[in-house]
């Protein structure tokens, strides 16, 4: 019996428990940069997103959506892929406050979206959140 619990406990009071959203970082000149790898393949590429302290993991979900609608009917959809991410590796970035690291010096992450349609015009975005 040594190694019970109480039977009860005091409660806390109620409080609000809240983490910070996943931020992009103000990179110049351009937040999100596509690159075209074939006619069907791009690669996208970004600066990491500012976690607060403490969080280090990240799922990003890149989005190309046509920019017009196609007269041809060719099929052209939105494609999206879901990306997990680990970032502040180093005890050293661990320690450091977001708001410390510059949008420079944050990491480049890329993706690889296939299946897009070529000759269609695709409006890329990037969007996060903890897994």
């Amino acid at each position: 019996a040594a190694h019970r619990f109480s039977p009860w406990s005091l409660s806390s009071t109620r409080f609000c428990y809240r983490v910070p959203e996943p931020e992009p970082a103000r990179a110049q000149p351009a937040p999100v940069l596509v690159t075209r790898v074939s006619s069907t393949v791009a690669l996208v590429h970004w600066r990491a997103f500012v976690l607060p302290v403490g969080m280090h993991e990240v799922e990003y979900l890149v989005t190309a959506t046509p920019a017009r609608p196609t007269v041809t009917n060719d099929g052209a959809v939105v494609v999206q892929l879901v990306l997990p991410e680990r970032h502040g590796n180093s005890e050293r970035e661990k320690q450091r406050l977001p708001a410390e690291i510059s949008p420079e010096q944050q990491p480049q992450v890329e993706a690889r979206m296939a299946s897009l349609m070529p000759l269609v015009e695709y409006v890329v975005t990037v969007r996060a959140r903890y897994p």
